[in-house]
């Protein structure tokens, strides 16, 4: 699976979906797509403050999906979904 698919595959058509289970592939691509999508969106920031906005709006739109990925991921290793609340305490 490679990085833009997977990306869309998780944010796009899986959008919410808490069910199922997430393989390492689709997992560890989608971190990485995010995590390039910061720097990138990072490294506008340092250009022009208005970037922030873009920042922003980034964050909000993939907070659902990486909360359903990282769910999913959980239940492909047999746990709850609920272990994700660990990282709360």
């Amino acid at each position: 699976m490679a990085l833009i698919e997977s990306w869309k595959l998780v944010v796009l058509q899986r959008y919410a979906k808490f069910d199922g289970r997430a393989g390492r592939a689709e997992f560890w691509w989608f971190v990485l797509a995010n995590f390039l999508a910061y720097l990138a969106i990072i490294i506008l920031v340092q250009i022009s403050s208005i970037f922030l906005l873009l920042w922003f709006v980034y964050g909000i739109g993939v907070i659902i999906p990486s909360i359903a990925v990282a769910i999913r991921r959980l239940h492909d290793t047999d746990k709850s979904g609920w272990f994700l609340l660990i990282g709360l305490i």
